[in-house]
């Protein structure tokens, strides 16, 4: 009679029979990732304390000094989070089995293509979230850290809308709160609170699956 393999063997093969990706390259995403989440971090903090100001009326630096600050934070949290998506790609790459549908650099590309850049980087996350999902990185509880798909799609309408309602409605009201004023701050705060949980747990989910196939990995980012 033919032995049907356990559980554990097939959520976690033997180290050789599928990829094993560089460790190097490994602390180099888990690096950008720690980056990318700082930095959000940051924005989110500059957020809340612009919003405490308002709503409890301390005095606010300059308009001129607010809109430095926050096209600054803006473009840091840009370039590290595309940096992160660059190492997430190209790990994907690695681990997957089969060729990919683009190339890391493309995937940070499509950001800057005009309509393109409506659904493509959402795909191209995607694609690297059923990488870490589907490639036997399941280590605790039987499952991998990777994001569900829904909660991609969530992080992706959040990226969309949030800059869109913000131009819409207005982050400022020199009268004092307004609702349009704390809506703008609420979805851009709820759309980089996605962004620091999507670099978090795709992270996890590599640093999972290069461990269970006997590469070297990183220290966690947390805990």
């Amino acid at each position: 009679m033919e032995t049907v393999p356990t559980v554990d063997v097939a959520l976690n093969p033997p180290p050789g029979e599928r990829p094993v990706p560089d460790s190097r390259l490994l602390r180099g995403a888990n690096t950008r990732a720690m980056v990318a989440i700082g930095v959000h971090g940051l924005y989110v903090a500059w957020l809340v304390a612009l919003f405490a100001g308002e709503f409890i009326g301390y005095a606010l630096p300059d308009d001129l000094v607010i809109q430095a600050a926050d096209i600054g934070l803006s473009l840091g949290m840009l370039v590290a989070f595309l940096f992160w998506k660059w190492s997430a790609y190209r790990l994907a790459m690695q681990f997957s089995a089969d060729p990919l549908e683009s190339t890391p650099g493309w995937a940070v590309a499509v950001y800057f293509i005009p309509i393109a850049n409506l659904w493509m980087p959402y795909t191209r996350v995607q694609e690297v979230r059923e990488v870490l999902e589907d490639s036997g990185g399941a280590l605790e509880y039987g499952r991998s850290a990777a994001p569900s798909h829904g909660f991609v799609l969530a992080w992706w309408l959040l990226w969309i809308f949030a800059p869109i309602t913000v131009n819409l409605l207005g982050l400022g009201d020199p009268s004092g709160v307004s609702y349009a004023w704390v809506i703008g701050v609420g979805m851009t705060l709820a759309s980089n609170l996605f962004s620091m949980a999507l670099v978090l747990r795709m992270n996890e989910a590599a640093q999972q699956l290069a461990a269970s196939r006997g590469a070297e990995v990183p220290a966690p980012l947390f805990g």
